[in-house]
């Protein structure tokens, strides 16, 4: 996301993943996501998949690269998979921002996308927080799926 005028816009902490999304190689550090977009009016999914690398990861939404320019307000139904699950973690989220990149990147990906997501394995993104004594928010199973287990 772009700061505005010096402000940092994000409410929490981004942790940078280098991490792939959607295909899964023993060896490889980067965790790999696939997406589909949403029907709004039918509510189902669309059946072509989409190939993205992320960026970085926080407790309620992630960044990633890919070859499709997409729209704030499309909806997504994302399939992670990372190296601490054998077998995918389904989210679903919305854009909120996407945007041509400088240069095109080394895996062909030309725009980057910010998703604010709304559910992790069905359940609602705030109901999988976790938080300090101060009731401030430090993880969540956004970062549980991808980054691995909760350490206090």
């Amino acid at each position: 996301m772009e700061e505005k005028k010096g402000r940092e816009k994000r409410r929490f902490e981004r942790f940078n993943t280098g991490k792939e999304v959607f295909f899964q190689v023993a060896y490889d550090i980067k965790t790999k996501v696939s997406f589909q977009l949403v029907d709004k009016e039918a509510g189902k999914t669309l059946s072509r998949k989409y190939i993205a690398l992320s960026k970085n990861v926080n407790v309620e939404g992630m960044c990633f690269t890919c070859t499709r320019e997409l729209s704030p307000g499309d909806i997504l139904v994302l399939e992670v998979n990372s190296m601490s699950s054998k077998r995918p973690v389904y989210m679903k989220g919305e854009v909120k921002w996407s945007s041509k990149n400088a240069e095109e990147q080394e895996d062909g990906n030309k725009f980057s996308t910010g998703v604010m997501l709304l559910d992790v394995e069905g359940k609602p993104v705030p109901d999988t927080f976790h938080k300090d004594e101060n009731g401030d928010v430090v993880w969540s199973g956004v970062l549980e799926a991808i980054l691995g287990s909760f350490q206090k």
